[in-house]
């Protein structure tokens, strides 16, 4: 039992893994067919872990209003991340 839950304790530490997160080529995949809003939806955990490729392209969609309200500062603070 308390293997059990031991395992339990882990996995949930592990939610926000890219063990069972979405790739970035999933968000690829949704933008390139249109479908903004799941990219975003993709791509916000990523780019909140640091992955520069979904900072640049979360900066895009709030650039350019797609999947997201056209946001110029967080477009801004989005693309800065990706810079640093």
């Amino acid at each position: 039992m308390r293997k059990l839950v031991l395992m339990v304790a882990i996995a949930i530490s592990l939610g926000a893994s890219p063990i069972f997160a979405q790739s970035f080529q999933d968000g690829a995949a949704a933008a390139q067919s249109g479908n903004y809003a799941e990219a975003v939806k993709i791509w916000k955990p990523l780019a909140d872990q640091g992955d520069v490729r979904a900072q640049y392209n979360l900066g895009v969609m709030y650039d350019k209003g797609r999947g997201a309200d056209q946001d110029y500062a967080r477009a801004r603070s989005w693309y800065r991340k990706a810079a640093e």
